[in-house]
């Protein structure tokens, strides 16, 4: 399309507006082209009513608050729609800059994040529905039954309840699932070699949790062992629901909200600040003294993988492996010798961290020759400092921490005494 031809109508918009008396001075009535980018940013060319494009016209990028020339538009932008509005009108807008906008992104991202605790609640309910249903004498209660209403049930629940939260950020931000939520194919070299170090990862960041926990433990503070707290299955069908719940539902719903929804909102600003925010949020909600080290360091470790091949197939994989080892391993403690087991596990963490320290070698030349390779840089919409004072200016994220700090407390709370 040539641009007297992109332009031509513009008179026949701007006199048909004039004839609805939809513009208040069609002298300086101009053109809005909306322009659209794969980020789905939008920008305006004004043109005057005698379809030329002035040497003042610019492109408002609302991505950044910058301007370009029409020329320059046309190269990286694509023509949209057009629609006629009043001049003065459009010129007193301010543009959204991209700072406003990751305000707006991370306050709702942690104030949604607030009402997890909420939602748990409502996660429990089969087990209060339960409760008053096994006081009456015909209800046929069974250790089986008991299992799913106890645990089986909430635990399946409340990922799923989390993922409706997570779809309500995407909406608030303006953001279609689809384009944050990335499930792409990764090379097969590359998952084996995360996985590998992924077990490492997690076995160093296991005893990095163990060390904390011995240190609050011995400044007096009482640390509950909350695997004291999940019933361990005693029949085949109680195994298959552990397994359920505890690998299978976490993969697939926290790699989800965590990688795809949060990661991927905030990495259109800035990449680094994904992975570093998804996996604080992510060690944060765990809300138990154990799992938070462990989960942060994890969660920097999916979501760089998440950023690095733009899916969440890798992440889901991982985390599942990670999950159902624990499974396995809760399991065998309660059913096979101490020493015995004693001796599985430090087989099985020398084993993992040798593995991971080969695996992470090979993955970094592999990173080395991509780069070598590929010379295209990636470029942050804002920058760090701009960026890191926008999140710390950020009473949505403050009031998150508050939250998660208080649930953690009443956990060793309660649990406790």
């Amino acid at each position: 399309m040539t641009e007297n031809e992109e332009f031509n109508g513009i008179s026949e918009n701007v006199q048909a507006a004039d004839n609805d008396n939809d513009i208040k001075n069609p002298e300086n009535a101009f053109e809005e082209i909306v322009y659209e980018d794969r980020s789905e940013n939008t920008g305006y060319v004004p043109t005057n009513v005698d379809n030329e494009v002035s040497p003042e016209t610019i492109v408002y990028d609302a991505e950044t608050g910058s301007t370009s020339d029409h020329e320059t538009a046309e190269q990286y932008w694509t023509p949209s729609v057009a629609v006629v509005r009043d001049a003065e009108q459009v010129l007193a807008e301010k543009p959204v800059t991209a700072e406003t906008k990751y305000k707006k992104t991370i306050r709702g991202i942690f104030l949604i994040l607030c009402l997890f605790p909420i939602l748990s609640l409502v996660a429990v309910s089969p087990t209060i529905v339960y409760s008053i249903l096994s006081h009456y004498p015909n209800f046929p209660a069974s250790d089986d039954l008991y299992y799913i209403f106890s645990f089986a049930f909430p635990q399946f629940l409340y990922p799923i309840i989390t993922v409706a939260a997570s779809v309500f950020m995407a909406i608030i931000a303006k953001r279609k699932i689809k384009s944050t939520v990335r499930i792409n194919n990764a090379p097969a070299a590359d998952l084996f070699l995360s996985i590998g170090i992924f077990l490492g990862i997690g076995t160093v960041g296991s005893y990095i949790s163990e060390f904390i926990t011995d240190f609050i433990v011995g400044l007096g503070i009482p640390v509950p062992d909350m695997e004291e707290f999940i019933p361990s299955p005693g029949s085949p069908l109680q195994f298959c629901l552990y397994l359920v719940v505890v690998a299978v539902m976490p993969a697939i719903c926290e790699e989800f909200v965590f990688r795809g929804v949060i990661c991927g909102l905030i990495k259109e600003y800035n990449k680094t600040a994904a992975v570093i925010l998804s996996a604080m949020a992510f060690s944060l909600v765990h809300a138990t003294v154990q799992q938070i080290p462990f989960a942060f360091i994890m969660g920097l470790f999916l979501g760089y993988l998440y950023i690095k091949y733009d899916t969440l197939l890798i992440g889901i994989i991982l985390h599942f492996i990670n999950n159902f080892i624990s499974c396995i391993f809760t399991v065998m403690y309660e059913r096979i010798p101490e020493e015995t087991f004693t001796t599985i596990y430090t087989v099985y963490d020398i084993t993992t961290v040798v593995l991971g320290i080969i695996c992470a070698v090979f993955f970094i030349i592999r990173i080395v020759k991509y780069r070598n390779k590929n010379t295209e840089k990636s470029v942050s919409v804002l920058s760090g400092g701009k960026l890191w004072g926008a999140t710390l200016s950020s009473w949505a994220m403050w009031l998150f921490i508050a939250v998660y700090a208080a649930e953690t407390a009443a956990n060793i709370f309660l649990l406790s005494y």
